[in-house]
């Protein structure tokens, strides 16, 4: 009888205790929960500088006053923040790389990546394209968001064609929210023309546009899509600096040779043709005198037409981007993407 007392209070004992921890348990939830909240929620400024994967970028702000900015409790943000690694892709691998740039420069550079209002996910609408936000320079970004197909699965988030991952987008911050970048966004104030002439490894389609009169076409008050090859997919085709004045322009069909890398009253991001269903179709036209027809989609151009002995009308070729890197470069009157070929050869090109 004694040993079933004792255990009967051991029992009670042990239930007091297990009532006693859920009701402290019970009590403390919502109170951890509070202070939870509040620890996570950091500001942008707070935020960058405890995040390696941002450690670049956070040096960058710092290094011209934004972070200053980026701590106004006030404040409402969106921060578009090239990773690490998007940083090492344009040859910044250290934060004293960016001592060495022009402060307003790097500044104003900074402050393209940046929104003076939060717009999180859910404010992109799905299969959309060029949703225009103003940042911080008063220039707008382009923001697209992909269809959604699976339930479960969040389709592509891009800005200005650069794609802002899953992994490290929608960040909460106490003054805003922050979108991860694989790539840094590419803006020059000015006309298409002017960017295409400072970009390097493309010097050589400059001087063929400029050589083959096509130069003057692109008008400066109209909006461009420019599709450019290196200077190493021209001298592939022998179109060096020493060949391309040799050339006589009335020995070619100047149209076959050229406007398929040059479209007026098109303004294309490469995001564009996976947001929106324009896959082998986002740019069909015929290239005037010879039948050809240019086709554009996520990987490059294709290009279709005539071949003697062959078919009426078949695929003969495709052009592909160059790096993820080398695209969706932004002016004020276009974008400019680099293609690692060509999609009509000179020799294809010249008068019978």
């Amino acid at each position: 009888m004694r040993y079933k007392i004792t255990d009967m209070r051991n029992y009670l004992s042990l239930l007091l205790v297990v009532c006693t921890f859920h009701m402290l348990s019970c009590d403390r939830q919502d109170l951890t929960i509070d202070q939870e909240r509040e620890r996570i929620l950091r500001n942008g400024a707070e935020f960058l500088r405890n995040n390696y994967d941002f450690s670049l970028f956070n040096a960058a702000i710092k290094l011209v006053g934004l972070d200053e900015t980026l701590r106004d409790s006030e404040g409402s943000y969106t921060i578009f923040a090239p990773t690490n690694a998007a940083f090492n892709a344009e040859g910044i691998e250290f934060p004293s790389d960016f001592e060495k740039m022009d402060r307003d420069s790097l500044r104003f550079m900074l402050e393209y990546h940046i929104l003076p209002t939060a717009v999180y996910l859910n404010d992109i609408g799905y299969g959309q394209a060029d949703q225009l936000q103003e940042n911080l320079t008063g220039r707008y970004l382009h923001l697209a968001r992909g269809l959604k197909q699976w339930e479960n699965i969040e389709p592509p988030f891009y800005v200005n064609g650069v794609e802002s991952k899953i992994a490290n987008n929608n960040v909460n911050l106490s003054n805003g929210v922050l979108h991860g970048l694989d790539n840094v966004l590419k803006y020059q104030p000015g006309t298409v023309r002017e960017y295409l002439e400072n970009l390097p490894d493309h010097g050589l389609f400059v001087a063929l546009l400029k050589h083959f009169d096509y130069w003057n076409r692109i008008d400066d008050g109209e909006i461009w899509t420019i599709f450019a090859p290196t200077d190493q997919a021209l001298i592939a085709r022998g179109l060096t600096a020493e060949e391309i004045p040799n050339l006589n322009p009335a020995d070619f069909h100047v149209d076959i040779l050229l406007k398929g890398y040059v479209h007026s009253r098109q303004h294309i991001l490469r995001s564009d043709l996976t947001v929106v269903d324009h896959l082998g179709g986002a740019l069909r036209e015929p290239s005037p005198g010879g039948g050809y027809v240019i086709s554009l989609d996520d990987r490059g151009f294709s290009l279709s037409g005539p071949v003697p002995g062959v078919s009426n009308f078949t695929f003969i070729r495709m052009a592909t981007f160059s790096g993820i890197n080398q695209n969706n470069y932004k002016a004020d009157n276009g974008v400019i993407h680099a293609l690692s070929g060509m999609v009509i050869y000179p020799d294809e090109a010249r008068r019978q």
